[in-house]
């Protein structure tokens, strides 16, 4: 499965590279090649357990540029990520099972991003200069979960102990990222990138039952699709290495 997704990602990344090398004239403008970054945000998280909340999430990356606009990376991201609630509400079904978690995570994906600047002629002012820096991306990697807390029900009063989830605490699962975001540029006195402010909205499809730990029966449970995360948070990158000429529309 893990093969599939990074040739995938590696056809998507090289057809927009060189979909977007085309036509380029004679302007030339210089970059560097490599960054990195800090990213903080929060997590909110789709899983068979009702009622997700919000809990926060960092993210390190390590950025290669092969244009100032087309880039490889590296995203490590920890943090939090809940949902459910032990408190049984019967009057509420989604969660008259008391079911609760949270998971304190580590993830490491590859990823490949496309900015809207190398496919599109923009003037250094006015709307299109604006949105250049508006980009997609595509990743895989692993999460790494650990679970607290979780997978048992309170007793009730008509009871004699309390009942525990199928499930586990720790895990590895595949997690494939599917990023949407915009980066603003700030360049230094010699007129070439050296900061880089991002907003970034991820999306984490996982392929497992790891997230919120629970692995319930899907005859007595909502147990019958993928778990994801979202994240969404603002980074500061600072780029750094030889400059490097670049020819653009």
């Amino acid at each position: 499965m893990l093969s599939i997704i990074f040739n995938a990602l590696k056809k998507i990344f090289f057809f927009f590279l060189f979909f977007g090398s085309i036509d380029a004239s004679a302007q030339q403008f210089n970059f560097r090649r490599y960054s990195i970054g800090l990213s903080t945000g929060v997590t909110h998280a789709y899983t068979d357990v009702p009622e997700m909340k919000i809990a926060p999430g960092i993210v390190i990356s390590a950025d290669y540029f092969v244009t100032p606009f087309v880039a490889t990376y590296v995203d490590l991201q920890f943090g939090n990520i809940k949902g459910g609630s032990k408190i049984v509400d019967f009057a509420h079904l989604p969660n008259r099972h008391g079911r609760e978690f949270t998971n304190t995570y580590l993830s490491a994906t590859l990823n490949a991003r496309l900015a809207l600047a190398q496919l599109i002629y923009y003037e250094d002012r006015g709307f299109t200069n604006a949105i250049r820096g508006f980009y997609l991306g595509l990743g895989a990697g692993f999460i790494q979960n650990n679970i607290k807390n979780v997978r048992i029900q309170p007793r009730q009063v008509w009871q004699t102990q309390d009942y525990v989830f199928p499930g586990v605490d720790n895990s590895l699962n595949i997690t494939v990222p599917l990023n949407v975001g915009i980066n603003f540029e700030f360049k230094d006195s010699w007129n070439e990138t050296r900061y880089i402010l991002g907003v970034n909205y991820q999306s984490n499809l996982t392929f497992g039952e790891g997230l919120d730990g629970y692995n319930d029966p899907p005859a007595i449970f909502e147990n019958n699709g993928f778990d994801m995360y979202n994240i969404g948070t603002i980074s500061l990158k600072y780029c750094f290495g030889p400059s490097h000429g670049f020819y653009r529309p």
